[in-house]
């Protein structure tokens, strides 16, 4: 199938873009997101994320120092994989824009995922505070994937 992305297939990828895409709309795990801190150092932090119309949306608080350190330096590296084996994933490199969650809500639709309702003390307080709510918006430019499940399947 013909890559329709702008993001970049790596070559040595297992996976074809359409595949990937079936992973990340279907994945209920953490994405681990990186950036550059304004010291230059590299930072990891898991989030929640939807994967939607060719880009990954996470959800942070505006005080958070990885929003600040993305509108610094907008380019970032994704990864979204499990810990337990079979291991397969997709990682990548991405430029992220940041946006009021007022313009661009995603928080409603993760706590859906990831909680499965809205019902919970968890769901209340974390929609509660939707005013000061952001939106990572990552474009994927680049992207591999890795799947050993055939090499770790347990003999029977």
């Amino acid at each position: 199938m013909k890559n329709t992305l702008l993001a970049k297939v790596a070559k040595t990828s297992v996976w074809d873009i359409r595949q990937i895409e079936k992973f990340l709309k279907s994945a209920v795990l953490p994405a681990r997101v990186s950036c550059i801190t304004t010291n230059g150092y590299p930072y990891i932090m898991s989030l929640w994320f939807l994967y939607d119309a060719e880009r990954l949306f996470c959800s942070v608080q505006r005080k958070t120092l990885i929003s600040k350190w993305l509108q610094n330096n907008p380019l970032c590296g994704f990864e979204i994989a499990g810990d337990n084996a079979p291991y397969k994933g997709v990682r990548g490199r991405g430029v992220v824009s940041v946006t009021s969650a007022i313009n661009n809500p995603v928080l409603p639709s993760l706590v859906d995922k990831y909680l499965g309702n809205r019902n919970s003390s968890l769901a209340f307080s974390l929609l509660s505070r939707e005013e000061t709510e952001l939106t990572l918006n990552i474009k994927p430019t680049w992207m591999t994937s890795w799947d050993y499940s055939r090499r770790m399947v347990k003999p029977s």
